[in-house]
């Protein structure tokens, strides 16, 4: 972050205190008028906020204070000259300025100046507290991070300055500007912050702030709803009402079939079959089709079933590299894999959103153990119990278990306690996903003879389908970031 700080004075107060000798009978004390003039060039200043009025006060603390107030005047700001109310008794005094961001006195206070002036009899004293009442821009703030924008959609990005004790600036209409920085062939940010065309991708945008020559990036990624699953060996995405179709792995190669979303949804983990001996590998995509690489290479045995962690930082697996089936941990770019079981039995492994445990299929039962791969622990057992996919705040694990030979959706609490069964077809349902907010449960079904995606909640209710393909070919294993 560009933290140079280039402006420096920002309003122009000049205090000039007129003295005016008491006249007339009686002899009593000299007074006399303060008179505040103020200049404040226009919009083209910083700091102090874009205040709307400014307040003088003779004596502040004392037992008789005296103030007045000037309003800004438009874009022109303040230019012009304001009456402390008589009388002011010749002597030392403590003049105060403040600036606040509403008219009248009203709204916050954004800048103060406090001196001691000396009334002089038959002399006019001037005193100016710009360089008093001057603050900098130190830095720039995106609000709302991280930037998650529906599909498809508009949003209005918001920003803010602040100084170096970072107190938030009111700035005048136009100082911040927003531009792309990357992902511009597909997005859109206008100089006011409305970011539109952004795709299941990520792009990166930028508050400036050009007068203090400081500005700050944040990525920017399209939102949650969107669905990733196989469908004739390739991966496609869909919004979840089955809508804007998109391939997003290419064709020529192996089947493929999606593992986990990354959590900022800018990532697809997944895994590949090869063309060479029919063994898959472990692959990660950007949700945009682009950047695809490959980071496990372990012919001739399977590495699948990809999960990230909660911080995107490792990825677990299953994979047959040391003779069994067990869990395996590796970083995101494929380095450091580390066994985790040694079981010989151990299938799809789900990631808690905390991080902390990983589920996994064992000998038909759910297991829980901890991200290092101690405290191995049976949730439950049931015929062909697999496929656990713990909900995205941790309260819930979902799972599939035959029920009379039918393969089923089952939910229960993340300690094994409460299963309750939410599908009841003909067919199999399986590869049960959440999605992100925890709102839905996608799945796969072949109660219409062959496999489709569904939507329901988490209950169970409202089974929608999705995919309406007429070819024959089968949609699978689907991944709601």
């Amino acid at each position: 972050m560009n933290k140079n700080i280039k402006q420096a004075v920002c309003m122009i107060l000049v205090a000039s205190v007129v003295f005016v000798q008491g006249c007339g009978g009686g002899g009593g004390a000299p007074t006399g008028t303060v008179r505040v003039a103020v200049d404040w060039p226009g919009r083209g200043r910083y700091v102090p906020a874009y205040a709307n009025s400014v307040v003088a006060t003779v004596d502040p603390e004392g037992a008789n204070p005296k103030s007045a107030t000037l309003n800004r005047n438009g874009d022109t700001g303040y230019q012009g000259v304001f009456d402390v109310p008589s009388p002011v008794i010749s002597g030392i005094h403590t003049l105060r300025v403040d600036a606040y961001s509403g008219a009248d006195g009203t709204g916050t206070k954004v800048a103060t100046a406090t001196k001691s002036i000396t009334v002089i009899e038959g002399q006019v004293t001037t005193e100016n507290v710009s360089t008093d009442m001057a603050t900098t821009i130190h830095h720039v703030e995106i609000d709302s991070q991280p930037i998650r924008v529906d599909y498809g959609k508009t949003a209005q990005l918001q920003g803010h300055a602040e100084d170096a004790n970072n107190v938030t600036l009111l700035l005048p209409p136009g100082s911040l500007t927003w531009s792309m920085v990357s992902g511009g062939s597909f997005a859109s940010v206008t100089s006011d912050g409305l970011l539109a065309g952004l795709g299941f991708g990520q792009a990166s945008v930028r508050l400036q702030e050009s007068g203090a020559g400081v500005s700050v990036d944040a990525p920017a990624t399209a939102s949650g709803d969107r669905i990733a699953y196989s469908w004739g060996g390739r991966i496609y995405t869909m919004n979840e009402d089955g809508t804007d179709l998109v391939p997003l792995t290419g064709s020529g190669h192996g089947f493929s079939f999606p593992g986990d979303w990354s959590p900022d949804g800018s990532k697809l983990v997944f895994s590949r079959q090869s063309f060479v001996d029919s063994s898959y590998d472990v692959f990660v995509i950007n949700s945009d089709g682009t950047n695809e690489t490959r980071l496990t290479a372990n012919e001739p045995v399977n590495d699948v079933f990809p999960t990230w962690n909660h911080d995107g930082t490792k990825i677990a697996f299953q994979s047959e590299r040391n003779g069994g089936v067990d869990i395996y941990v590796m970083n995101a770019d494929g380095s450091n894999v580390v066994r985790l079981t040694n079981l010989g039995q151990c299938i799809g492994p789900s990631w808690s959103p905390d991080g902390a445990k990983i589920a996994f299929q064992y000998a038909n039962s759910i297991y829980v153990m901890n991200a290092d791969g101690s405290n191995q622990v049976a949730l439950m057992s049931s015929s062909s119990a697999g496929q656990p996919c713990w909900s995205p705040d941790g309260s819930k694990i979902a799972f599939t278990a035959n029920v009379g030979n039918d393969l089923e959706i089952h939910v229960m609490k993340a300690d094994g306690s409460n299963v309750s069964r939410l599908t009841t077809s003909a067919g199999a349902d399986q590869d049960p996903a959440w999605r992100s907010d925890g709102s839905k449960i996608g799945f796969t079904s072949y109660r219409d003879g062959q496999y489709h995606v569904y939507l329901m909640n988490p209950d169970g209710t409202n089974q929608v389908r999705l995919t309406q393909t007429s070819d024959g070919h089968n949609c699978e294993f689907v991944r709601i970031p």
